[in-house]
């Protein structure tokens, strides 16, 4: 398989999954293992999260204007940011994401975890009342460890902010705004800690030669993501988002299913 053709699959499944609430973590471990494909250079890593990242701050250019105007949601989102972001850094600097993140059997189980909180969102016509000014920083807080879970392959970032952004009475615009809105600093603080070895070891940039493949992932990761965001904006306000409940549900049971019979082999 060429280099190119494992870019764009790469590329097209990060921007997907980015953002729909089916974890992209999680898909991304499965399609190594299924296709032998794997994210060994950090550089094409950082291109791909680079090319969903354009993809949020261009649907929400305006919301991020409102937000640098507003030190208190500045503030708030940074709260919500502080919990994922100390323990994404910990795990990288201790070499255990290396663990958690190449098992097929945690991503299976985390979306599993994911299905069960889909199914579990408030109803379509409850109401909700709060917007993203009225949260308090415990608020704030709490949403800032449902990301926190998220960082469990197969465990959905989207899925689990917005469930709790819900839970939390925000109105169905403001809890998928304010979900996205917090993954600008996750997506780019990932990318960050990615390409950190590239400044340590610059030998590395070698690994990730191919300028047109890296091109074709940022593109393809950016207009995926952007028509996956817009989907997703769409099934909250529509209610309808535990429906990829069902899609998670189905998934990490065969997963799971087909990991233990190997195990038992």
């Amino acid at each position: 398989m060429g280099e190119l053709f494992k870019t764009v699959i790469l590329a097209a499944v990060q921007g997907l999954t980015e953002f729909l609430p089916v974890s992209s973590s999680g898909h991304l471990v499965l399609l190594g293992k299924l296709l032998d494909v794997k994210e060994d250079s950090v550089l094409l890593v950082a291109t791909l999260h680079a090319g969903t990242l354009v993809s949020v701050l261009f649907v929400y250019f305006r919301e991020i204007l409102a937000v640098l105007s507003s030190r208190r949601l500045i503030l708030l989102i940074a709260v919500s940011s502080v919990p994922a972001g100390l323990v994404g850094v910990g795990l990288k600097l201790s070499g255990l994401d290396e663990i958690i993140f190449d098992s097929p059997l945690v991503a299976g189980l985390g979306l599993l975890a994911t299905s069960a909180i889909l199914l579990r969102l408030p109803g379509r016509h409850q109401a909700q009342s709060k917007e993203m000014g009225d949260l308090s920083f415990r608020d704030a807080l709490l949403v800032g460890f449902a990301q926190l879970f998220a960082i469990i392959p197969g465990v959905s970032r989207s899925g689990s902010t917005i469930c709790a952004c819900l839970r939390l009475d925000m109105k169905r615009r403001d809890a998928s705004t304010y979900s996205f809105l917090m993954s600008i600093p996750v997506i780019a603080g990932a990318a960050a800690v990615e390409t950190a070895p590239l400044f340590l070891k610059p030998g590395k940039v070698a690994d990730a030669s191919d300028h047109l493949a890296l091109l074709a992932g940022f593109a393809v990761s950016a207009v995926v993501g952007y028509a996956a965001l817009k989907m997703v904006i769409e099934s909250v306000r529509k209610g309808v988002l535990p429906k990829y409940g069902y899609y998670c549900m189905c998934a990490g049971a065969l997963v799971v299913v087909w990991e233990l019979v190997a195990m038992l082999k």
